[in-house]
């Protein structure tokens, strides 16, 4: 038999599209609670510009939140960025409470960083130990190229970096791509640590590569809901039938993320009035999407798609898709029809 029990002593088959020990649960399931019975997020996700903010300003009234780490205010309760530091200095564990407290909410850590550091899957391991399989990866995506462009215009508009020059940067990031044969291999590890930090907001978009580290790493397929941005940002109207909303009910409990407020209009978040950030450089700009569309995405875009059909039939949720496993052509056709924005 290829089922098994739960904690809970409900069944689950690792075949199908949930989670090991999160199916058929009867009791919502909001949390992972540790050894020391203090409280750890069951949800880990988020992608920088893909519309990660949106989801949490959404989902917040249902949300279990963190208290800001030290030395932060209130607002990084989205994001707590433990995983994605090698050098935090505070208790994980002490962000959220005690299991034994009453639950308010769902536990979730969208930090950004999570996804794009290649010695995050290290430190999640190290901090739930033998329940690190009951996390669950979100992760909605953003066509790269556009995203890439996105988290520029934000950095400038923000003022996170004061020498932003999107052209410039792009040349540095290829000249890094050349030495490092970037083209020709394909697992993360191929670029160094140093390199990922140096080109993290052209590396973000590596989504093949960031999956498969999950993956290489001992996570299972099981364990990650993957969803083009549109299928969560089209269906903001309706909360009960949004279908990533759905996928996580499925996985944690039917009772959980039912939100009675008001849809918000606004179609994004964190947007900042980019159109005129670059001025002259236009042309250049326009060149270097070109270049990374021909020269970089044109062959990871594809190594996705094949990676995502492959996964299907392991359990990893794709959010809307209805075909078949190993199916490239339609998990493409899925993927490109819902992460244009």
């Amino acid at each position: 038999s290829n089922s098994n029990s739960n904690s809970n002593g409900s069944k689950n088959n690792e075949n199908n599209s949930v989670a090991p020990g999160l199916a058929n649960t009867t009791t919502p399931k909001r949390f992972i609670c540790n050894d020391e019975g203090r409280v750890l997020p069951i949800i880990l996700g988020g992608i920088r510009k893909s519309g990660s903010t949106t989801f949490w300003n959404d989902v917040k009234p249902a949300v279990w939140p963190a208290s800001p780490r030290p030395g932060t205010k209130a607002g990084f309760s989205k994001e707590p960025q433990f995983f994605g530091h090698g050098d935090s200095d505070y208790r994980y564990d002490s962000l959220w409470g005690k299991c034994s407290d009453p639950q308010p909410g769902v536990a979730l850590d969208f930090s950004t960083s999570t996804f794009i550091a290649r010695l995050a899957t290290d430190k999640i391991k190290r901090e739930y130990k033998q329940k690190s399989k009951e996390v669950i990866f979100l992760f909605g995506l953003r066509e790269p190229v556009n995203r890439i462009v996105s988290n520029y215009y934000f950095n400038a508009y923000r003022q996170e970096h004061s020498d932003v020059n999107f052209p410039e940067d792009i040349e540095k990031f290829f000249r890094m791509w050349s030495e490092s044969l970037g083209s020709s291999c394909e697992q993360l590890s191929c670029l160094s640590n140093q390199n990922l930090d140096q080109n993290a907001v052209v590396a973000t978009s590596f989504y093949y590569r960031h999956l498969r580290n999950f993956l290489d790493s001992g996570f299972l397929a099981s364990q990650m809901v993957v969803f083009p941005g549109l299928v969560y940002l089209k269906h903001r109207d309706n909360f009960d039938t949004n279908p990533v909303l759905q996928a996580l009910r499925a996985r944690i409990g039917q009772s959980t993320f039912r939100l009675n407020h008001t849809w918000r209009n606004e179609k994004v978040y964190n947007k900042g009035p980019a159109k005129e950030i670059y001025g002259d450089n236009a042309t250049l700009v326009d060149a270097a999407r070109s270049r990374l569309q021909n020269e970089v995405f044109a062959v990871e875009n594809k190594r996705l798609f094949k990676f995502l059909a492959e996964q299907v039939d392991k359990g990893m949720t794709l959010v809307g898709y209805t075909g078949k496993a190993n199916d490239v052509e339609a998990v493409e056709k899925w993927l490109t029809s819902g992460w244009q924005y």
